[in-house]
């Protein structure tokens, strides 16, 4: 369940409450673990941009004693079209412009996970770019964790 919050002006908080129902499965093959992941995205009600979205994930990684190299491939299709459009931005917000999204996108994410004291706390990175994307919209990302279990 995602709560629509934020400022309507960035685009946040003005559509209605998401649902997420996803299956996850996965399995180890020796020292390599896969998981994958199906999902599907959709609106609670009506609002301004409501789109639907299906979503899956393949995660591929291989234990090497404490470190994990991974890679990820996350694909998302939309069902509707996201029409955004924003005649003036407010002071403060950067314009990137208006755009439409529907279709799909694919992105890759190698990188690594590293176990460093056993049960208790983990340190990983990715870096994230897109293999087929919408017109404009084109990003290089860094997705970096830390994991502590008490």
């Amino acid at each position: 369940w995602e709560a629509p919050s934020g400022s309507p002006q960035v685009f946040q908080g003005s559509g209605p409450a998401y649902l997420s129902p996803y299956v996850t499965a996965g399995k180890e093959l020796g020292c390599w673990h896969v998981l994958g992941t199906l999902g599907y995205e959709f609106p609670a009600g009506s609002g301004d941009s409501t789109t639907n979205t299906f979503y899956t994930n393949l995660h591929i990684d291989r234990q090497i004693g404490w470190l994990y190299p991974l890679v990820e491939l996350n694909g998302s299709w939309r069902s509707s079209t996201a029409n955004i459009n924003v005649s003036s931005p407010r002071h403060g917000v950067i314009d990137l412009g208006t755009f439409s999204s529907t279709g799909n996108m694919l992105t890759i994410a190698p990188g690594a996970n590293a176990v460093l004291i056993p049960g208790k706390l983990e340190f990983g990175a990715v870096y994230i770019r897109p293999i087929t994307g919408q017109g404009r919209f084109d990003f290089n990302g860094m997705l970096v964790k830390m994991v502590y279990r008490y």
